[in-house]
């Protein structure tokens, strides 16, 4: 193998590793927790709860308006938990840990998904 050859595959490696890193790559949005100040998942949980298990968010949840919401995430891997319409809520937990946001002020069904995990969908239902 030639040096050009080693090179190339050691940017290609460092390129895979970067892109899976990606999965545990956190920012700040509105109405969110970041997964560095999620708690570790364990104790039972107050309130309204999104469970994700298995890469499912499980069934649609109904909240009132401003309610606080926890997001357990039992999956080894980190997950999100953000709205389809930009703004509304976007919150990332790390795996088996929890994180909490606000839902919207404004009644109505809010469908989100996990950014990692474009196929896991849920709904958030206000009302």
């Amino acid at each position: 193998m030639t040096r050009r050859q080693v090179a190339a595959l050691a940017v290609a490696a460092a390129l895979v590793a970067a892109a899976s890193a990606g999965c545990t790559w956190t920012t700040s949005a509105p109405n969110s927790t970041p997964a560095s100040n999620a708690a570790p998942d364990n104790g039972p949980v107050q309130g309204p709860a999104i469970t994700i298990t298995a890469l499912n968010f499980g069934e649609p949840l109904t909240v009132p308006p401003g309610a606080q919401i926890t997001v357990v995430n039992r999956d080894d891997v980190a997950h999100t938990v953000t709205s389809k319409v930009k703004g509304q809520f976007d919150v990332k937990v790390g795996g088996n840990s929890r994180a909490t946001f606000a839902a919207p002020t404004t009644p109505g069904r809010y469908p989100y998904y996990c950014v990692y995990h474009p196929g896991m969908v849920g709904v958030l239902i206000v009302q």
